[in-house]
């Protein structure tokens, strides 16, 4: 077998192992433990936004499958909060690691000024976009990792807006100490991944049914007129 077809083998075998990993997340029952847990940490979540923070927490997994050098940038306080509470069951979290990824999940960079974390987070928004069917270069929506923290007024939170219009009215609902950060900035011109296809797609045409279409979880009541999730179009 020749080099290219080396390299060919060996991409599809990537893919077929990311694709796995991908399947087996989005089918994954986090154990009832770690639920308990995060509940009795955040009691101030009814049951309908625990489900959707553990939701993210998946597409947070997701983006860890098939991220470069093992490095996804994580963009929700309170997602990451969840992925700490699981880390507290090390037996669980081993077996779900073996499984989705064939390895430990390198630690996130944080959402800093610098070109690794912003390259990290870029990535994290391209994955949670394909996985929700949106745009990630012209996105009229968040996809939910990203919306989340803004959806459930997490005190501290990461707060994301589309544009300068959607800032406004996240900073109207929020309050005007509110910080807010633009996603705009993520998977606009000059973004760093050459292979579109690879980062776009993990999911390839077909987003899990079960995701859905995030609006039909519920808006945040956004008051200044914004799309869903407080979005404007």
């Amino acid at each position: 077998m020749g080099q290219v077809g080396r390299l060919v083998r060996y991409f599809r075998l990537s893919m077929l192992g990311r694709s796995t990993g991908i399947a087996f997340i989005e089918a994954y029952e986090f154990p009832e433990l770690v639920h308990t847990k995060f509940a009795q940490a955040h009691p101030e979540l009814d049951a309908d936004a625990h489900a959707q923070v553990f939701d993210a927490l998946k597409a947070y997994f997701a983006a860890c499958v098939v991220a470069p050098n093992a490095i996804a940038g994580m963009p929700s306080r309170i997602v990451d909060g969840a992925w700490h509470t699981f880390m507290l069951f090390p037996r669980d979290y081993a077996a779900f690691c073996e499984r989705a990824f064939g390895r430990f999940p390198h630690a996130p960079d944080d959402t800093g000024a610098d070109d690794d974390a912003k390259t990290a987070l870029d990535h994290t928004w391209r994955v949670a976009c394909a996985r929700e069917r949106i745009d990630a270069r012209q996105a009229s929506r968040l996809p939910l990792l990203f919306a989340i923290d803004r959806r459930l007024k997490v005190p501290d939170g990461r707060y994301y807006a589309l544009n300068d219009t959607d800032a406004v009215a996240a900073r109207r609902l929020l309050g005007a100490t509110s910080i807010v950060y633009l996603a705009a900035v993520m998977g606009g011109a000059g973004a760093p991944y050459g292979t579109d296809g690879l980062f776009l797609s993990p999911y390839g045409d077909a987003a899990p049914d079960a995701i859905g279409d995030i609006a039909s979880i519920g808006d945040i009541g956004d008051p200044g007129g914004g799309g869903d999730l407080g979005g404007a179009a």
